[in-house]
């Protein structure tokens, strides 16, 4: 087994129980160690699904060296909302992306901040990060691949480097998918 491969969760219990069988993860990972970032993208799709087997998680990882520098998920059994650090969090620090690294970010998918769900502009900040929402557990290895793309790609943090990755159970357990000609995910519950 790869340093990078995870089990599943074999029982038949309930996914409230499950949950609290999962609990909260934290771990420290170095892609380079694993293969590099490929592989290490191919086990964090896996991870992702099994986590969405069992409810709905929240996934982030950061540099060690740097916890601004970060991506986050929710994933649930309907589809997945990911969100890259934006400028907000960077502004006046030697981490402040360049126009280079934004148009990274929007080349590899993800929505401007100032961007809503419906396409429209909103210069209100109706989102504060870099964001993207998926349909269904078919984008979980696309994610995966994104996350990595971009701590890698556009945040510059060399695949050498020691990653915190954070896993935990997304206090809002019911979602649904928006199908509203761009497709959002939606929370159902704030409990």
């Amino acid at each position: 087994m790869s340093s990078y491969q995870w089990g599943k969760h074999g029982d038949d219990r309930p996914v409230e129980a499950r949950l609290d069988r999962l609990g909260s993860e934290h771990f420290q990972v170095s892609p380079a160690a694993g293969g590099g970032p490929g592989p290490w993208a191919t086990a964090m799709g896996r991870k992702l699904a099994d986590l969405v087997e069992h409810g709905c998680f929240c996934v982030v990882i950061a540099s060690a060296a740097e916890s601004r520098l970060f991506v986050q998920v929710v994933a649930t059994p309907v589809g997945l909302h990911a969100e890259a650090v934006s400028n907000e969090f960077l502004r006046d620090t030697d981490f402040e992306l360049t126009s280079t690294q934004e148009a990274r970010l929007a080349d590899l998918g993800w929505r401007h901040p100032e961007v809503a769900a419906d396409g429209s502009v909103d210069r209100n900040g109706s989102a504060v990060n870099w964001w993207l929402d998926l349909q269904g557990v078919a984008g979980l290895g696309l994610a995966a691949n994104l996350l990595v793309d971009t701590i890698i790609g556009v945040y510059a943090v060399d695949d050498g480097e020691v990653l915190d990755v954070r896993i935990f159970p997304s206090h809002i357990q019911r979602w649904r998918w928006v199908d509203d000609g761009v497709g959002r995910l939606k929370a159902l519950d704030r409990s």
